[in-house]
């Protein structure tokens, strides 16, 4: 494939591999809030 920043989660999904969804409760976070905005996430 030729993308520099492969989406694996993505291409499992592309290339056919069966999914199925699994639930789990996650602990809050133990060191307050994040710094990372949603716009950094984007970019």
């Amino acid at each position: 494939m030729p993308e520099q920043s492969r989406y694996l989660r993505g291409m499992r999904a592309w290339v056919g591999f069966k999914q199925i969804a699994f639930e789990y409760d996650r602990d809050e976070r133990q060191a307050g809030e994040t710094k990372y905005s949603w716009t950094k996430l984007f970019n």
